[in-house]
């Protein structure tokens, strides 16, 4: 068998390390020159770069390669009382050089393994306040595509998914929502976003301002912006801060509306209340609107603490949920079928 010259994976590309707490580098990253991927490989990139795509990772999913994804920025935290947890490694890198505390997923929300030494972090250096700091970014729509799509739809959220929240802001307050549920003061930055333009935390301290005063300043708790609930409302923050989907993932939002000592009776319908033919362990399609090829994506389970039955649409992004009182609200076309939480 013949063996084949060893060939650097990353040419043309800038490379930028995570360093540990005692400064080693962990891992790397690679991003192109350009914005899509490398030249050699048909894109925008440098002549010499032969791989697609923005960023390229190390196979650390591999047996083979002993490493795991880190957390970038922890040695940052040494001489600060507060920190800034942004969306990218760029963005990271560039908010420490402007001389702030600085952490960073290696993608745009940290996963479960990160969570517990996120929090372990932040309380062993006592900081006192965290700032999340998600890009600024309009949500994306997709055509759905089926057949059950009318050839003249009444209402636009019948031929597009329009998710309500974008992922950087949905991903921003989830990350914000589990450090509060964990005691931890934490607060989300919004960036400015001139017409439909992406503003990420890089751009805004290189092209806009040199410092995050204003941003920080103006940052609200992850319940007082207006698209908490739409965010958090399939977030189970004790077992998966992260999680968005998956049967049985329960919702702060939804556990406050059934607390009996502060909602009206209104809050206390349930979708079986609203409609009957959605009882428990109901599976199908989704009786607001249908979506996509499959019928069987609408799930109804019991709520964990109240019993009451909530709905679940498995087919549209972040699969959205539904309760007695924001079905009647779908229903009534005074909120979107793919954003009944508002």
């Amino acid at each position: 068998m013949r063996t084949l010259p060893e060939k650097e994976l990353w040419h043309g590309r800038y490379v930028m390390p995570y360093l540990s707490a005692d400064g080693r580098a962990d891992y790397a990253i690679a991003r192109c020159t350009g914005d899509d991927g490398g030249g050699a490989a048909g894109y925008d990139g440098h002549g010499a770069d032969f791989l697609a795509g923005k960023y390229a990772e190390v196979a650390h999913t591999r047996e083979d390669v002993p490493l795991s994804e880190p957390i970038l920025g922890l040695h940052t935290l040494e001489d600060s009382d507060t920190v800034v947890v942004a969306e990218g490694i760029a963005d990271a890198i560039t908010a420490t050089e402007a001389g702030y505390a600085a952490l960073s997923p290696v993608t745009k929300e940290f996963k479960q393994e990160h969570f517990d030494v996120l929090v372990d972090a932040v309380r062993s250096h006592d900081i006192e306040r965290v700032y999340v700091v998600p890009d600024a970014e309009l949500a994306g729509f997709a055509e759905i595509d089926s057949a059950d799509v009318p050839d003249e739809p009444d209402h636009i959220y019948e031929a597009l998914n329009i998710p309500t929240v974008a992922p950087g802001p949905g991903g921003g307050l989830r990350t914000a929502n589990y450090l509060v549920d964990q005691g931890i003061d934490a607060r989300l930055v919004e960036l400015p976003r001139p017409a439909a333009d992406k503003v990420d935390l890089d751009d805004y301290l290189q092209n806009w301002s040199d410092t995050l005063y204003a941003g920080r300043a103006c940052a609200k708790t992850p319940e007082d912006h207006p698209q908490y609930e739409a965010a958090t409302a399939t977030q189970n923050t004790e077992s998966n801060p992260g999680d968005s989907s998956g049967p049985g993932s329960a919702s702060r939002t939804v556990a406050e509306d059934y607390d009996g000592s502060s909602a009206s009776r209104l809050f206390d319908l349930d979708v079986a209340d609203v409609n009957p033919s959605l009882t428990a362990d109901y599976r199908g399609k989704n009786p607001l609107g249908h979506a996509g090829g499959s019928e069987n994506y609408f799930v109804v389970n019991e709520h964990p603490d109240s019993g009451a039955l909530i709905g679940k649409d498995y087919k549209r992004p972040g699969n959205p949920r539904y309760t007695g009182v924001t079905y009647l609200l779908v229903d009534l076309d005074e909120r979107p079928v793919a954003g009944p939480m508002g």
